[in-house]
């Protein structure tokens, strides 16, 4: 359990609560699965009684965290949905139809072989991204980020900041001789898919 090689005994119900934050955050999600619910809320209660901290303000303590744990799980399941609708947007409406290509090789990984299209960050030729452009600008939809992979590196290119005109800067590339393989970052507004109207 590497969580509780952080603590240290602490006089301060504050100074207490931030080590229960923390180790709810780093740790203690393994903790709970190996104990089981009922199991870790009585061992936290414990090991706050034996840091020093009354048995009320033990349950406080555990009340008060596992609230919050509760609002932020619920937070980012909230933000895990919206995303997901984002980018079901994008392939229904914004990439449907449109050729794809191969993602180049990810270095990181260290594979050899090119890996299939991303649904929410695909890569295209200069064509097909050019549509995708258009359709997302016809729907109030940014352009991040956009990014061309040239199989020598010496035409990679790769901008994220000012793309007011994204359509002005491919064209500007494929004149230099970007020919390959081309991605792009679409920001898709919240209200877009809130709406629902598109579904």
């Amino acid at each position: 359990m590497r969580w509780r090689r952080r603590i240290r005994i602490r006089n301060s119900m504050a100074d207490t609560r931030q080590i229960v934050n923390w180790s709810l955050e780093q740790g203690c999600k393994l903790l709970r699965d190996t104990l089981g619910e009922e199991r870790f809320l009585r061992f936290a209660r414990a090991y706050l009684v034996a840091l020093g901290e009354s048995p009320e303000a033990a349950d406080a303590i555990v009340i008060e965290t596992e609230e919050a744990e509760k609002r932020r799980g619920a937070k980012r399941r909230q933000e895990e949905e919206l995303r997901a609708m984002k980018d079901k947007y994008l392939c229904d409406r914004i990439f449907a139809g449109l050729k794809t290509v191969l993602a180049p090789r990810s270095e990181l990984e260290g594979d050899e072989d090119e890996e299939p299209p991303s649904t929410s960050a695909p890569w295209f030729d200069a064509d097909n991204l050019a549509q995708a452009i258009r359709r997302a600008a016809g729907a109030g939809i940014s352009v991040t980020y956009m990014t061309h992979h040239s199989a020598s590196g010496e035409l990679d290119r790769h901008q994220s900041s000012e793309l007011t005109e994204p359509l002005a800067l491919l064209e500007k590339w494929t004149k230099e001789g970007c020919s390959e393989k081309f991605s792009a970052g679409f920001r898709v507004p919240d209200t877009l898919v809130r709406s629902q109207t598109w579904l």
